[in-house]
């Protein structure tokens, strides 16, 4: 609909009492951002690609690959390491509950010096349950620790990768007994092809790296800082999983 004259020249007029940032000099700082926290974001997962991977199904990544859960994008393609800073780790519990002739996830529980020991399988009532213990990592990737607009990943060690989450908790008890922090030296993960019953598959592997940065070092402890602070959402992708097998190398393996 064609203005008339008068509406007209009230746009001109209102344009022109705009700020000078809308006239074309934009302020700095973080303008539009509102108030949002730690607890607003979505963290996600850095996942070991096997050949019925959600990813590797739909054409992103390839079987020993480790890719972000949420973006899809390759970490470090099979055959490559990953240089990481560990912030922090917590354990939990994964628990699943048989229904017919397949076990669904129910629910996540912490595991505590109290409940570290408990069976892998046990009955409630007339149900069956199997429990799997996690080793939770925040971390960061080196290569881009340092930018400011970084967020970091979590990587749970389970199962096939349980010796790895335990390598974790003993480089933070070695760093703890140095009194220094985890994210005093970095870890590089990658990835092992093992052969079972089934097929091929990959389990994470990992070693020492060297002493972080300066800069690498305060990019974690304010990551630190942020993750004691507020309850951040990780991506439930592992969650999603309605299905999990009774073996580990049936959980993991293919022909390949």
């Amino acid at each position: 609909m064609k203005m008339s004259e008068n509406e007209t020249k009230d746009l001109v007029e209102s344009k022109s009492a705009m700020p000078m940032a809308l006239d074309g000099a934009v302020p700095e700082g973080s303008w539009g951002t509102q108030e949002f926290s730690a607890s607003d974001i979505l963290i996600s997962k850095l996942l070991l690609q096997q050949a019925l991977s959600e990813l590797v199904n739909d054409g992103k990544t390839k079987p020993g690959d480790m890719a972000d859960s949420v973006t899809g994008e390759v970490l470090a393609p099979r055959g490559e390491m990953l240089e990481i800073i560990p912030i922090c780790m917590t354990k939990t519990w994964r628990l699943f509950k048989q229904e017919k002739n397949k076990f669904e996830f129910e629910r996540i529980e912490p595991c505590t010096a109290s409940n570290e020991n408990l069976p892998y399988e046990f009955q409630e009532g007339a149900d069956l349950w199997r429990r799997d213990k996690c080793f939770n990592l925040h971390l960061l990737l080196t290569r881009n620790a340092t930018k400011p607009e970084t967020l970091p990943l979590v990587v749970t060690f389970s199962r096939t990768s349980s010796n790895v989450g335990r390598f974790v908790a003993t480089h933070f008890m070695k760093m703890q007994m140095a009194k220094r922090p985890p994210a005093h030296q970095t870890l590089v993960l990658y990835a092992h092809q093992e052969q079972g019953d089934l097929g091929a598959y990959f389990v994470f592997k990992i070693k020492e790296g060297r002493e972080t940065t300066k800069e690498e070092l305060a990019a974690a402890y304010r990551w630190f800082n942020l993750l004691k602070a507020a309850n951040v959402r990780v991506d439930d992708v592992e969650e999603r999983k309605t299905e999990t097998p009774r073996d580990d190398q049936s959980s993991q393996a293919i022909a390949m």
